[in-house]
């Protein structure tokens, strides 16, 4: 192989590797667009989850908050012996 043609062969070498590079980022783009619409689904899911969880624990907080003590808040009248 004579010299002239090395350069040539490199050249076509570097343009086929620059135009793999674009395929592969190409193909990896369309992947992240897909992760990231997937991540903004889970994340709007999630936070629609923790807003009825929070209105839940509201509505069940007063009995949830005296439950551990629902033994001492029965009234009982005093025994007489």
């Amino acid at each position: 192989m004579g010299d002239g043609q090395e350069p040539e062969l490199l050249r076509v070498d570097a343009e086929r590797v620059r135009r793999q590079m674009q395929e592969v980022a190409v193909e990896n783009y369309a992947a992240f667009i897909a992760a990231s619409e997937a991540l903004s689904f889970v994340r709007a899911q999630l936070e629609g989850f923790d807003s009825h969880l929070e209105a839940l624990v509201m509505l069940a907080a007063p009995s949830m908050l005296l439950a551990p003590f629902a033994s001492l808040l029965v009234l009982r009248a005093p025994s007489h012996h």
